[in-house]
């Protein structure tokens, strides 16, 4: 499920999720879903970042991506590198630039050195899936970096 989240603001963009609902409904109920949009629905710990790309509205999504247990993930860009979490047994990934690369947790504007990158998937039918990096520099994909996950988001994720 493709979700457009444009806006002509420079700072975080509010999404109508009611208009949400029906297309992962709708889709194939019984079939796994991977929800991808631009802007990330998680703060990524750095504050610049947290506090002029983010979802306005991340309560909308996840109030939608909660009812539906088919949606095994939901993938953003626009923060130039790799993030990982579980939130309520849903992968939450951010994919890295194929350009340049934010540095990570910086309370300001920073380039990382790290090179252009892109998150690779590999979705299987019974909605198992593998996921991880490829960066321009190396031969084939990568595996996650383990400086990306960040863990669990909610208590229910540690059980």
């Amino acid at each position: 499920v493709k979700l457009f989240n444009t806006t002509d603001a420079p700072l975080a963009v509010k999404i109508d999720f009611a208009t949400v609902d029906g297309p992962i409904t709708v889709a194939e109920p019984d079939r796994p879903a991977l929800v991808a949009l631009h802007h990330p629905p998680l703060p990524c710990g750095s504050r610049w970042m947290d506090e002029t790309m983010s979802l306005a509205n991340p309560e909308g999504l996840f109030a939608v991506t909660d009812r539906h247990p088919q949606v095994r993930a939901i993938t953003w860009g626009h923060i130039h590198q790799a993030f990982n979490v579980v939130r309520r047994g849903v992968r939450c990934l951010a994919a890295p630039s194929t350009m340049v690369q934010f540095a990570r947790d910086s309370e300001t504007f920073a380039i990382d050195d790290a090179p252009p990158a892109c998150r690779w998937f590999e979705l299987h039918d019974d909605g198992a899936f593998a996921t991880g990096i490829w960066p321009a520099d190396a031969r084939g994909p990568q595996p996650e970096p383990a400086e990306a996950f960040r863990g669990m988001v909610s208590k229910r994720d540690r059980d």
